[in-house]
């Protein structure tokens, strides 16, 4: 029969709650994944401020391109947008 541990760290954390320990990195107990990153996102913006440089706001657009469209658009030369409006026009 062994011994419980008393000072056992929980994964809980203190900005969303979350309490999944598949959620968060190796040990870390008290920030989840996705608040460590929005912490870190933060951070930085705050240093590039200070620096005087204006950090983007904004994350990048998921893009839904197929890997046919793709293949496709780089064949003819044009980005996916190009070529699904090149697409359009000849279709009307």
């Amino acid at each position: 029969m062994g011994r419980a541990k008393k000072n056992q760290a929980t994964h809980d954390c203190k900005t969303c709650g979350e309490n999944d320990p598949a959620r968060f990195y190796d040990g870390k107990f008290s920030r989840c994944r996705k608040c460590h990153n929005d912490y870190v996102l933060a951070r930085y913006r705050e240093q590039q401020r200070a620096l005087g440089k204006t950090p983007k706001l904004r994350p990048r657009r998921k893009r839904d391109y197929t890997p046919a469209e793709v293949r496709l658009a780089a064949r003819f030369g044009l980005t996916v947008e190009q070529y699904r409006q090149v697409k359009s026009e000849a279709q009307s």
